[in-house]
């Protein structure tokens, strides 16, 4: 069915300004003396000013040309729809029930011209039969469409995952970290900036954009570690009990840390207190303890050395066999515990330092600097 919209003529000033607009002698003629003076009467004054430029702009394109007696005259509009104006002066815009052949095929060789299917083809002839209505309604459906397909595979973007070799190179230095005898606490900042540092200095080809992915990654392997660590000196309690030795190496199997007396005096400290605090809230009191012997040391590195050694000479006499053997009090050469001794040091100096003093020059300070400036924590 042929949906038809009635539209009414303009009153004489619509009709000044859209000959004004079209600019055009043609235009004009068409509108005071040809083929749409039929349309305008005095019956019919309020037609817009946007129908009687549609209206002379379409009959211009039709080539059609004035006269006095037209009868029903129909002129094709660019869409394929038809102007039709009758002998009574009204317009009907016709939808487009058919397309003319000559547009159908242009707009099937513009498809073939994007390489569309043959099901495609045939969508698109039924579309531009469709009315304007139905056409605005069916884009609409087809953009909703393509939201949720763009949506589907945003979702499904996979994030970014932390490199097997990467989260070795945590794994390592997260446990260096922590048997480390410059730690000063366990539950406070210094330990993952530690980390984070140095896989910033020493793998920075390594160490993604996405900070946050990395930072997670360093925070759940603290926690596995801390968790190892408190199961290995849980199990070293239980009857025959382990020598600090023994206790050292079940700690720092597969990591790149080696056995000495600095490392097992940390040890030994984690073990004196677990003894006390084995349950919830242990790596506080290990924190506590930490704070104690700072305070008795008054800050002095050494006096800071003879408190654990005396922890570790405690320890030996209490779980030690006599057969174990002697711990190095330092080892032969240990460059990655003392990159990480360094670092600790630096982080520990940053925290402490007013902003804006520049306490060192050093490359780790830089490297400091590029992590706290990605946390702000």
């Amino acid at each position: 069915m042929i949906t038809r919209h009635t539209r009414r003529a303009p009153s004489d000033a619509t009709i000044d300004g859209a000959c004004c607009l079209l600019e055009s002698e043609a235009a004009k003629s068409y509108i005071t003396g040809g083929l749409l003076v039929k349309t305008i009467t005095p019956r019919t004054p309020h037609r817009s000013f946007v129908d009687i430029c549609i209206l002379v702009i379409m009959t211009l394109k039709s080539g059609c040309p004035p006269s006095e007696n037209f009868g029903n005259q129909c002129v094709t509009t660019t869409d394929g729809g038809l102007l039709d104006v009758d002998q009574a002066g009204s317009v009907q815009l016709l939808s487009p029930e058919q397309v003319l052949p000559d547009d159908l095929t242009a707009i099937k060789e513009y498809a073939a011209q994007k390489k569309l299917c043959a099901e495609q083809v045939v969508e698109v002839e039924a579309f531009i039969k469709n009315s304007s209505a139905d056409r605005e309604a069916k884009l609409f459906v087809m953009l909703l469409a393509l939201r949720n397909e763009l949506n589907k595979n945003i979702s499904v973007t996979p994030g970014y995952e932390i490199s097997p070799d990467l989260r070795t190179k945590i794994k390592n230095y997260a446990i260096a970290v922590l048997l480390s005898d410059k730690l000063e606490s366990y539950k406070g900042q210094d330990a993952k900036h530690s980390v984070l540092a140095l896989l910033n200095k020493y793998t920075n080809h390594d160490v993604p954009t996405e900070y946050a992915q990395l930072d997670m990654a360093v925070c759940k392997v603290f926690n596995m570690k801390r968790v190892q660590i408190k199961t290995a000196i849980s199990r070293s309690l239980k009857s025959p009990c382990q020598s600090i030795l023994c206790l050292a190496q079940v700690i720092i199997r597969g990591t790149q840390c080696t056995v000495n007396a600095a490392l097992c005096a940390r040890i030994a400290l984690l073990r004196q207190v677990y003894v006390d605090n084995p349950g919830f809230g242990f790596w506080i009191k290990v924190d506590k303890r930490l704070a104690a012997i700072r305070d008795e040391s008054g800050g002095s590195p050494h006096e800071w050395a003879w408190a654990f050694n005396r922890i570790l000479q405690d320890d030996m006499k209490k779980y030690s066999l006599d057969d174990d053997l002697a711990i190095e009090e330092a080892p032969v050469d240990d460059s990655f515990q003392q990159d990480v001794d360094n670092m600790i040091e630096a982080v520990a100096l940053k925290a402490t330092t007013s902003v804006g003093a520049t306490p060192r020059a050093d490359v780790e300070d830089q490297t400091i600097n590029d992590i706290s400036s990605l946390h702000a924590d």
